[in-house]
């Protein structure tokens, strides 16, 4: 993993990918692995597989708390990524998680009010 992380800090991230592989046929279980090519999948924009990756570690593994509140690969909003946070002991009171939160319903209150007057913007 330690290896993956080094190709990932270098830009490398289809090598980070195939040391990853390599580890988890060793050890399907290796829940830091698992979560390090979530983020890769992340990065290289398949958000939907990685989202399956994280939901597959159990609850206080992999770091997945620490890995979506401070890896940059994470700062997006989705419903399903804060209930991942959430499942792995992020403290929701988080400034950075209640400001994702907050502006999330602040985009969800626009998409109702632009259906009703679709000229707002």
């Amino acid at each position: 993993v330690n290896l993956a992380v080094a190709y990932r800090a270098g830009g490398k991230n289809d090598e980070a990918l195939k040391t990853l592989e390599k580890a988890l046929e060793v050890n399907p279980e290796d829940w830091g692995a698992v979560a390090e090519r979530a983020t890769l999948l992340q990065i290289k924009g398949q958000t939907d597989k990685a989202i399956a990756e994280l939901e597959r570690i159990p609850k206080g593994r992999g770091k997945v708390a620490e890995r979506l509140t401070a890896d940059p690969a994470w700062r997006m909003f989705d419903e399903r990524i804060v209930a991942l946070r959430q499942k792995h002991g992020a403290d929701i009171g988080d400034t950075s998680l209640r400001r994702l939160k907050e502006m999330e319903e602040r985009r969800r209150d626009f998409r109702r009010a632009n259906q009703v007057n679709p000229d707002i913007r």
